[in-house]
């Protein structure tokens, strides 16, 4: 009998030691899902389980053991959605999880960008570190977003850069910043050439040195805009109404804001093409520089009003508080064209150099010539 119980113990022992090493490097243990190592790896593909919904975490990280990404794209590539956390370092290649949709978790992507077009939906925060592109096409639902831009120099080879960052579908956002910036206050490298951000992600300032193309969905109105982006050819902006000091330098570009209605604070805009067509108001004093002006349907503008152009199309044009100034842009010239055949009261002084002008005399109410 002791020779039998023996036999049993040992076993016992056995199976016991086996279970106890296997949950500490697989997956299965609590719902989670950890490849970190071959042994994990081979763990994870004889279990035999359904990968289409992790219900604990998910981690894989092939940065210091004997596995690569292509090892690992036989499991991910099932996976379609975590219930927990999502945790991936992988600094030699993309990881194939193009079958999931859903995080219940916060999802995190360091060493390489992740093969994840179809994410649509992460309950808690994205943390992206990784050179290359931040685009995300179908995602629409986030907690914050934070992103670490890469500016393409580094010791390590074949560095790009962070030359586009897009979350173009994104409509609900609880934050959206950069490693070590504020949230909606925006410092892109010199390398970032499009910016394309959803309704649901508010910027309020943005510093791009070397931008081409912003697109900034968010309809609800602003505190604040201050964009300096000296090389931008488009710049569009949804939001209704910007209650504090506007911003824009961006001699080149064509300034699209077709739905702003209202300029609560003053407005210092340099630009190639503005085009406000929805514009009613500024309570406060402006100054535009642009080749071309269209604001057809603004009335009054409560401050002083500098305008330097070719080309001034304001024809609802009423009120100005203080003083109107148009001229052509450069020294000594006259603009080409103004329409301000509305305006009847103004405040202060009025000087126009123009080479053709529609504007309403009669009765207006000027201290100056």
């Amino acid at each position: 009998m002791n020779k039998i119980s023996s036999f049993f113990l040992i076993i016992t022992l056995i199976f016991t030691g086996c279970k106890k090493e296997s949950n500490s490097e697989n997956s299965s243990d609590g719902g989670n899902l950890t490849i970190n190592s071959q042994m994990s790896l081979d763990a994870a593909i004889s279990s035999g389980n359904s990968l289409d919904n992790i219900v604990g975490n998910l981690i894989v990280n092939t940065a210091l053991q004997d596995i690569t990404v292509a090892d690992v794209k036989q499991i991910t590539s099932q996976i379609k959605s975590v219930d927990g956390n999502v945790d991936i370092n992988t600094p030699d290649g993309s990881l194939d999880l193009s079958q999931l949709t859903t995080v219940g978790g916060n999802y995190t992507i360091e060493g390489s960008d992740a093969s994840d077009d179809n994410l649509t939906k992460v309950d808690g925060d994205i943390l992206l570190n990784y050179d290359g592109d931040y685009d995300m096409p179908n995602l629409t639902t986030v907690g914050n977003i934070v992103l670490t831009p890469f500016d393409g120099s580094s010791a390590r080879k074949n560095m790009v850069g962070t030359r586009r960052i897009s979350f173009r579908r994104v409509s609900a956002c609880t934050s959206f910043s950069l490693t070590s910036q504020s949230p909606g206050m925006i410092s892109v490298p010199p390398i970032t050439r499009i910016i394309s951000c959803g309704p649901g992600i508010m910027i309020k300032s943005l510093s791009a040195p070397s931008l081409t193309s912003l697109v900034l969905s968010y309809p609800l109105p602003l505190p604040s805009l201050n964009i300096v982006a000296p090389l931008a050819e488009s710049i569009d902006i949804s939001s209704t109404a910007i209650n504090g000091l506007v911003n824009i330098i961006a001699p080149s570009s064509t300034f699209n804001a077709p739905a702003l209605a209202t300029i609560q604070g003053d407005i210092n805009l340099t630009c190639g093409i503005l085009k406000v067509e929805e514009l009613t108001t500024i309570s406060g004093n402006a100054s535009l520089i642009a080749n071309k002006i269209s604001a057809n349907n603004i009335t009054s503008v409560s401050g002083n009003l500098s305008i330097f152009s070719s080309v001034v199309s304001m024809t609802t044009l009423n009120t100005i508080g203080g003083n109107l100034t148009i001229k052509g842009i450069g020294t000594d010239t006259s603009a080409e064209s103004v329409n301000i055949g509305s305006l009847t009261n103004i405040g202060g002084e009025l000087e126009i150099d123009s080479e053709e002008i529609s504007q309403n005399l009669e009765s207006h109410n000027s201290g100056g010539n």
